[in-house]
């Protein structure tokens, strides 16, 4: 009886061992969770030509005691641009009376991005800032947004118009050891994501820049009404359109210096293209109409099929012209 009763005592305290074992394992490997927030002060430069905006950003962070995550000394930054100064200040570090750990402080730095000027000058950029630990994984921190992260409903940005500023959580893996054969390959990273989301605020730059093309394409159309029958009618008409179709070049080149450089295809690129290619069909057209003058086909004469030529290329420029400028505004 005895040795039944100390072989069940025996069993009971492996048990609790175990579970003491097991319990204290799963804290130590729990993720510490910082409460992280911004407020974005400012924004300048947004500068397309060099893939770089500029930002001035409160950030501070919260985590419980004792665990004290400190952000000037941990807090990494991802896509800050090299070329530029980065610049930190206004530190601060206390304990909250809910016993968290609070640390603050301002960043104003230059930020690389990726600018789409598919629809320029309809378009939207995301300018995104990346917030990370430097040194703890996602196995032992954890990032979570703060609700009160907002912005100055006073910034301004020349040239655009702020949609939305948010802050959401997100992770990024390395595939590396970065050295050490004892890391993983796959390490990820928990990290902020804060995205400031701005519309080009410039409608009046879409016929800045449009205004020359419109008009060489519909003087090109009205070429039409000289009666190719008359020798110096063809041979002006012809010199019209030759005309013409240098003025979309030199138009596109100065689209080009209002673009920037890129080499995306932009709206403003694709209504040059069209354009140059209605032009240059009412050139072969305009050549077309002189031999009906010559020689007839099927009775068709010159005046006749030039009407219908100025009728289905206005048809065709205006109707591909609206939708492709309608798609890149409610895209």
């Amino acid at each position: 009886m005895l040795i039944q009763f100390a072989g069940i005592l025996k069993a009971v305290q492996i048990t609790v061992v175990s579970a003491l074992v097991s319990f204290s394992f799963s804290v130590h490997s729990a993720p510490q969770d910082v409460v992280f927030g911004t407020y974005v002060t400012s924004v300048y430069n947004v500068d397309s030509d060099r893939s770089v905006f500029s930002a001035d950003v409160w950030v501070w962070s919260k985590s419980k005691l004792p665990f004290k995550y400190n952000i000037k000394e941990n807090l990494d930054i991802s896509y800050l641009s090299s070329q530029y100064r980065f610049l930190s200040s206004g530190y601060l570090s206390e304990v909250l009376p809910e016993k968290k750990f609070y640390s603050m402080q301002k960043i104003q730095g230059t930020f690389l991005h990726d600018f789409d000027l598919a629809k320029f000058p309809f378009d939207r950029q995301k300018l995104k800032i990346y917030f990370e630990d430097s040194s703890m994984n996602l196995s032992e921190l954890q990032f979570s947004p703060d609700r009160a992260s907002n912005y100055d409903p006073e910034l301004e940005i020349d040239g655009w118009r702020i949609i939305n500023v948010t802050s959401n959580i997100d992770s990024k893996k390395y595939k590396t050891d970065f050295g050490v054969s004892t890391n993983p390959i796959d390490k990820e990273y928990s990290r902020i994501s804060l995205e400031i989301t701005i519309k080009r605020d410039s409608p009046l730059i879409f016929f800045k820049i449009t205004l020359g093309l419109f008009a060489a394409v519909l003087v090109a159309m009205f070429s039409t009404f000289m009666n190719t029958e008359s020798d110096d009618l063809y041979s002006a008409r012809l010199g019209l359109l030759g005309a013409t179709l240098l003025a979309v070049v030199v138009n596109q080149q100065f689209a080009d210096s209002k673009v920037g450089q890129t080499t995306t295809v932009t709206l403003i690129d694709t209504l040059h293209m069209l354009g140059f290619t209605i032009v240059f069909l009412l050139f072969i057209a305009s050549i077309f109409s002189r031999k009906l003058h010559l020689s007839p086909i099927l009775g068709l004469r010159p005046v006749v099929f030039d009407r219908a030529l100025f009728g289905v290329s206005l048809n065709i420029f205006s109707l591909l012209s609206l939708f492709l400028i309608w798609s890149a505004v409610i895209s």
